[in-house]
């Protein structure tokens, strides 16, 4: 009997610390049927610290223009794609903007490049409409 309740008791405290290693996807908005979540939002966190080389850590109101900031840009990405806008040598100047702020001075996996460029599209695609 005490070996059932050791052993319920180890599943138990087993189930839990994996559930805390889980990232848990919470939706903060959604624009034409995209969902954005808060794993996104810490991507373009990340993003934003270190095209700006920031050390510390980022204070709530910085966050909060950061979210700001992120649904400006993904406002502006969605106008592009919806309209059809093309602009000539873009994933060009992407990859220079890649290469000089990025390239180097950090080891990236595959889904960090993924985000960092996505990231740069938007920001760029945004500052390409407004002017």
């Amino acid at each position: 009997m005490n070996y059932l309740i050791n052993l319920i008791a180890i599943f138990i405290i087993s189930l839990n610390v994996n559930a805390n290693e889980n990232k848990i996807s919470e939706i903060l908005f959604k624009i034409n049927n995209n969902f954005y979540t808060n794993v996104d939002l810490e991507n373009r966190i990340v993003y934003v610290r270190y095209i700006n080389n920031f050390s510390k850590d980022i204070n709530q109101k910085e966050n909060k223009e950061i979210f700001d900031d992120y649904i400006s840009s993904l406002i502006f990405y969605e106008y592009y794609k919806q309209n059809k806008i093309i602009y000539k040598n873009l994933d060009d100047e992407i990859k220079s903007i890649y290469n000089k702020k990025i390239i180097g001075k950090k080891q990236l996996n595959d889904e960090e490049i993924k985000n960092f460029k996505f990231n740069i599209k938007t920001d760029l695609i945004r500052n390409k409409i407004i002017e």
